[in-house]
């Protein structure tokens, strides 16, 4: 009788490992791995559609984030029940868009997953995609990430901080209108020339190279330029495209604004942008001439 009662146990308990493990490993199991650590959502400018309940969450390794050590960066898009987001898709030529930019402004990068490899059915099919980064200065960064669910808009932005002896400073303030970028001269302006925030404005850059406009701008990521407008305190956080003048500008939510894509562009591209609060803001800009991305940036004050 003891070894009938005894052999059952054993069983049961087996039983049990077995239904434990599932558990643990299954659809419902916490999604970092060992040594990640999930980042809460910065709580401002996310953005999903309404009543979808999709959203984007973060993980990083090494869990304490230390200036001048690769990082990895990892991904999550979840539907309402916390399952993985079916109908994640391209977006501007590529899956996930990610945005790091430093506390003191003075570093900024825009990253995809296909940076660092292809992006594989797996990953489409658990909604899970990484990117590498390494952080070289000791302080805060805002990493903001967007990608396309079902042809709509997904974002969200987070705040890490990085450790270490090379610690970034205050930002500079600097609301130079013309500034060099090696042989480009760029003019930058904004209509109306005094911002105001909460109504539109367009922002507008003349490209020229070595004195000479530059009419033979390329489509950077399915965009005449690419732009991350950032307020100082890293409080509020805007992806926009632009377009040549006068092109059609597609409305899109607060966060994202697309521009067009066409060819033959420059020597001018314009922005139609909505500043969301009063401040001094940052304005990176990507745009692409002879196979070279060329990163611009420019400061404002919005009223």
């Amino acid at each position: 009788m003891k070894s009938v009662f005894t052999t059952t146990m054993v069983k049961f308990f087996l039983i049990l490992n077995v239904l434990l493990f599932i558990f643990i490993s299954g659809p419902y199991a916490d999604e970092r791995g060992h040594g990640e650590h999930l980042h809460d959502a910065h709580s401002v400018k996310a953005h999903s559609p309404a009543g979808s309940g999709i959203s984007i969450s973060m993980t990083s390794k090494p869990v304490n984030l230390r200036a001048g050590e690769a990082a990895t960066l990892r991904f999550s898009v979840k539907d309402g029940e916390g399952r993985p987001a079916r109908g994640v898709s391209v977006s501007h030529d590529r899956i996930l868009h990610v945005i790091i930019i430093s506390e003191d402004l003075s570093l900024f990068a825009h990253v995809h997953p296909e940076d660092f490899g292809l992006v594989t059915k797996e990953m489409v099919r658990s909604a899970q995609f990484g990117v590498r980064y390494d952080f070289p200065k000791a302080g805060r960064y805002l990493v903001a990430a967007d990608t396309a669910v079902d042809g709509t808009h997904i974002s969200n932005q987070f705040m890490v901080e990085a450790s270490g002896d090379n610690v970034m400073g205050a930002p500079r303030k600097d609301l130079s209108k013309e500034k060099k970028f090696g042989d480009y001269d760029v003019t930058f302006s904004s209509a109306p020339e005094q911002i105001t925030a909460k109504k539109e404005t367009v922002l507008r850059y003349e490209i020229k190279e070595n004195g000479r406009p530059v009419t033979d701008l390329e489509t950077y990521l399915a965009a005449p330029m690419h732009i991350a407008v950032v307020l100082t305190d890293l409080g509020n956080f805007i992806h926009a495209h632009g377009s040549s003048p006068g092109a059609h500008t597609v409305r899109q939510p607060v966060g994202h604004i697309h521009g067009t894509s066409d060819s033959g562009l420059g020597p001018v591209i314009e922005a139609k942008v909505v500043f969301p609060v009063k401040g001094t803001y940052r304005i990176f800009s990507e745009v692409k001439h002879r196979g070279r991305v060329l990163l611009l940036d420019f400061m404002v004050d919005a009223e």
